[in-house]
Order: C-alpha cells, then structure tokens, then sequence
C-alpha cells in the first residue's frame, strides 16, 4: 500500500469527528486516511509523488557477518513473490516515477530491507532463534513452533 497514512491508536473522535470506524476496513482503523472524504486521491495518484524504497544502508551492505549468514544460509532469504515482476515492470513503462517503480521491481527481484539500520544500535547484529530458549509458557512455545512449521511448509 503506497498511502501516507497518520497513526491514530486512540481513535479520537474530537480530532477525527468525520470519520466513520464502522465503515473503515478492520486492517486501517487505527489509521485515519483523511478527516476529509476525498474521494479523488488515490493509490495510483499518490504513487506518482512518494520517494523510492531505500536501499539497504550502506553500513550493512559492508557488514562481512551478515554476508557470510546471507551466503552460508541462502534459505533463510528466498525471495518468493506471487507477483511475475518482469511483466508488472513491463505495465509500468509510462509511470511517471520512474524512481518508485524501479526501487519497487528490485526489491520485489531482491527484496526489502525495511529500516535495516542497525549502526548505532546496541541490537545484535546477526540474530539467532536463541530467544526461543528463553520462552518458558509451553502453549507460547509450541505456537511458534506451530506458525514456524506452518511457514516451512508453505515455502
């Protein structure tokens, strides 16, 4: 979804008197689009003025652990996408932002690295499945053991 949206938990009828919770999809209401219905802005009009997916920063592309995790464990980063990326490329010669469309199609061939900064940070900086040892609820436990084996199965 290409959309600017406001985060707005609270759902705060005196700052948003005009919009109908009822009415907003259950995935969105805790976002509020518009106080105003505009019923002309779209996701194809707004997609011509959003920036470009970030790439990865440029610390990360350097890190030699993460790539020897990347190249040793290829598995755990298959890019799968039900998306044929060579023909939405195609449909998407004449859009105007052409910066958008080009970050979006590598990603979609590579994938996303969404807010991949970790310089600075005190987060480690290859992550292992070691917090699962530190799970003492048993149903917490084999429910992650369930989606885990959920998401092996579905590739």
């Amino acid at each position: 979804m290409l959309a600017a949206v406001v985060p707005h938990p609270a759902r705060n009828k005196a700052v948003s008197p005009n919009v109908h919770w009822e009415r907003c999809p259950r995935f969105v209401r805790d976002f509020v689009w518009s106080d105003v219905d505009s019923r002309d802005l779209t996701t194809a009009l707004i997609s011509e003025a959003v920036p470009p997916v970030p790439h990865p920063p440029q610390n990360e592309l350097l890190s030699k652990e993460k790539w020897n995790v990347i190249k040793t464990c290829p598995h755990l980063f298959r890019i799968t996408t039900p998306i044929n990326v060579n023909r939405f490329h195609e449909l998407l010669t004449s859009h105007p932002n052409r910066a958008l469309v080009e970050s979006v199609c590598e990603g979609l061939r590579t994938g996303f690295w969404p807010w991949a900064v970790t310089e600075g940070s005190d987060a480690p900086s290859v992550v292992g499945n070691a917090i699962l040892q530190k799970v003492k609820n048993q149903g917490h436990l084999d429910f992650m053991r369930e989606q885990q084996d959920e998401e092996i199965r579905l590739g």
